[in-house]
């Protein structure tokens, strides 16, 4: 029988964009953009290993793994992308259409 858990993330990244900005206190300071992250991970614990010393390809045990394995899907952009009418919109239904199917 397979047990799997489904992990829905958010996150929200800051990276250097390449340049600088002038703040209000006349200091320069790096610019950054903001990156909105969604992602999926899926965590599969496989109980039905194939445990017999007759088959040619290592066994999940014999590679020191329990059977478990994670599949993770990423979808990022731009913060202010997630908020346009049109690429907001495209955006969630990308991410809405991402179904795991045993």
């Amino acid at each position: 029988q397979n047990n799997s858990n489904i992990l829905d993330l958010i996150a929200t990244t800051t990276m250097p964009s390449g340049g600088t900005y002038r703040d209000s206190m006349g200091i320069y300071r790096p610019s950054t953009i903001d990156r909105n992250v969604k992602a999926k991970a899926v965590v599969v614990n496989d109980d039905n290993r194939n445990d017999s010393t007759t088959t040619t390809a290592p066994s999940s045990e014999s590679l020191g793994a329990a059977g478990t394995r994670i599949l993770s899907l990423w979808l990022s952009a731009p913060s202010d992308e997630w908020q346009k009418p049109v690429m907001g919109i495209k955006l969630n239904q990308i991410w809405s259409s991402v179904k795991y199917g045993k």
